[in-house]
């Protein structure tokens, strides 16, 4: 899946041929991304386990979800006019 997202991030940016419904997905990818970040650090700072990960596991992976969003975010933002 990151996989595809990052193509579809390189399309947005010119590197590889225009993909269909990039703009689409682009919003798509960020919203997921944010709704993982914002929902991961929600579980890593209560007292919930959720199938057997620790706070450490929700922090770590909703800050690298939170960054890659950021990311995203920042590239639609600045490239929203030419997609």
């Amino acid at each position: 899946m990151l996989i595809v997202w990052g193509v579809y991030a390189l399309s947005a940016a010119q590197l590889v041929r225009a993909l269909p419904l990039r703009k689409t997905a682009l919003v798509l990818i960020t919203l997921v991304l944010s709704a993982r970040a914002l929902g991961g650090l929600y579980l890593a700072t209560g007292e919930h386990s959720v199938w057997g990960n620790s706070a450490l596991f929700w922090l770590i992976s909703s800050l690298l979800c939170l960054g890659y969003g950021a990311t995203f975010l920042i590239g639609l933002t600045t490239r929203w006019k030419r997609l």
